[in-house]
């Protein structure tokens, strides 16, 4: 029998039935993953100018913005307004593995429209084609909103290693108190350090046992595991006391497994309502090590 594992500071498994999904990639890379991976990367950005037919030049007209994300061996630009640096939902994703992939032309994630880039000197020249339009851009480096970018992501990359430092800290007490959830047992509870014995001492290992059961019962309505036997992704899921999901990053694991999850966390909206404050405080932003067997 199949099983999805899924360990909170330990391993919980149960059986599922594993179909094929013929749409990976599609499936993987979410448009909301992307930008996600977008926002929180080094990027290079430039300002550019709409170029019409007649040689009239539209000043900032857009931003192309040009990011290693690193999606299994897939990166993405972004072209686009950006809001505080950021980008948004506003603008158009194309994907591509090398830079020569771009001068011979990609396709956007809908494959609506496609992008060419050619080095200008000075510039970089885009051309953006769909069936009904074809518009044209040259691109100068921002060299200051490309240093923000890279502050940005090295401070995202300090909180995240903080957080997840925090974490490993608040769940040490609870490690022996999950290790025979497996089998739907309670461990007997290991005296927590006194950093955690306040946040930990009103958790059982039934209430934890029957919460990450129902999450599991929500990865798989998500998710099939034909594909995938013997690989790992470890996530952490941030969510309010309700169960609505407010964040989520990936730790760790195989990359195209890793970005299938992600995608359908990012389809969930929500999680099941925790039974206790306890059981929420344990779990929320907990890494949940994935692992279909």
């Amino acid at each position: 029998m199949k099983k999805l594992i899924i360990a909170v500071s330990l391993i919980i498994s149960l059986g599922v039935q594993a179909q094929k999904n013929e749409n990976l990639f599609s499936a993987a890379m979410g448009q909301m993953v992307v930008l996600d991976k977008i926002n929180n990367t080094a990027n290079t950005i430039y300002t550019c100018d709409g170029v019409a037919e007649n040689g009239f030049i539209t000043p900032d007209a857009i931003s192309y913005v040009q990011s290693h994300i690193n999606i299994d061996k897939i990166n993405a630009v972004y072209i686009g307004t950006l809001i505080g640096g950021t980008v948004t939902t506003q603008g158009d994703i194309f994907l591509y593995k090398t830079t020569q992939d771009l001068k011979g032309g990609v396709y956007d994630m809908t494959k609506q429209a496609t992008i060419q880039i050619n080095d200008g000197g000075d510039f970089l020249n885009v051309t953006m084609k769909s069936a009904k339009a074809e518009e044209k851009f040259r691109c100068a480096l921002d060299e200051d909103a490309t240093k923000q970018s890279a502050v940005k992501a090295a401070h995202q990359k300090a909180l995240v290693a903080k957080e997840t430092k925090k974490m490993q800290t608040n769940t040490s007490g609870v490690d022996d108190l999950l290790d025979d959830l497996g089998s739907g047992k309670s461990a007997p509870k290991k005296e927590a350090s006194p950093t955690t014995k306040k946040e930990t001492s009103s958790v059982s290992g039934a209430d934890i046992s029957s919460y990450v059961n129902e999450i599991i019962q929500k990865f798989r309505s998500k998710l099939n595991f034909d594909d995938f036997q013997g690989k790992e992704c470890q996530v952490r899921i941030f969510f309010t006391r309700n169960g609505a999901i407010t964040n989520f990053s990936q730790e760790g694991g195989d990359e195209t497994f890793c970005n299938y999850v992600t995608s359908a966390i990012n389809g969930m909206d929500r999680l099941p309502v925790p039974p206790s404050d306890a059981v929420y405080n344990t779990i929320n932003g907990a890494t949940l090590n994935l692992k279909p067997n």
